[in-house]
Order: structure tokens, then sequence, then C-alpha cells
């Protein structure tokens, strides 16, 4: 007799039939929950690994859009830094040229530079306007 059948007899000797029968539907029982658990475990392990997918997913995007939101303020704050540099420019060359001898020149009537030449001819000083 191999080993096998000698277990099979010797159980038989100690429980009948029915009973390793029931024992043995209670155990696959058992084993099916088992299954099940295994197989819900194995769900969620999945869900999980999806939820952190999108999570960096996510992260990911939130940090492009700050990126991208710190660009535009960046290119806006140039585009207002040069706004404000060329209005101050203009104004500045606006003022400068109300001071510079070809806008003063400008400025004056046309009879203003007969009395300037008079002027020189009159005076040993030259004026340089």
């Amino acid at each position: 007799m191999d080993t096998l059948q000698s277990h099979v007899l010797e159980t038989q000797n100690v429980h009948s039939v029915p009973e390793i029968t029931k024992l043995v539907s209670i155990n696959v029982k058992h084993a099916q929950k088992e299954v099940k658990f295994v197989n819900i475990l194995c769900l969620s392990a999945l869900t999980a690994k999806k939820n952190m997918h999108l999570a960096q997913k996510n992260n990911w995007r939130k940090d492009e859009a700050q990126s991208q939101s710190r660009t535009e303020e960046k290119s806006q704050a140039s585009k207002l830094t040069t706004a404000s540099s060329k209005r101050r420019n203009s104004q500045l060359s606006k003022s400068s040229n109300f001071n510079s001898p070809a806008k003063c020149k400008q400025n004056l009537n046309p009879q203003t530079p007969v009395k300037i030449r008079e002027l020189r001819n009159d005076s040993d000083d030259k004026l340089d306007i």
C-alpha cells in the first residue's frame, strides 16, 4: 500500500464518509471565501494604483498650470514695465525736446532768429542757440 491509500484508510477509520464530505465542503467554502477576499484585495490594490496615477497626473497638471501662470505673470509684469518705461521715456524725451536747442528754435516765431542775429552783430559775445 502506498502512503496516500494508508492515509485515506486511517481517515475513514476515524471519520465516517458523511463527516468527511461535510469537512471537505466546509474547506471548499472557506477556500472560496479566501479567493473572494484575495480578489477584493487585488481590486483594491488596482484601484489604489489607478488613484495614485491620477493623483500624480493631477499634481503634474497643477505644477504645469502654476508654472504657466508664473510665466504669464512675468510676461504681464514685463509688458507693464515696458509700457511704463516707454511712457517714462516719451515723457523724458518730450521734456528734453522742449529744452533742446532744435526744439527751442521750432517754438520761436520767425522774427526771433532775426533778433538773435541782430544781437550777435551788436555785441561782441556770440550766442549759441
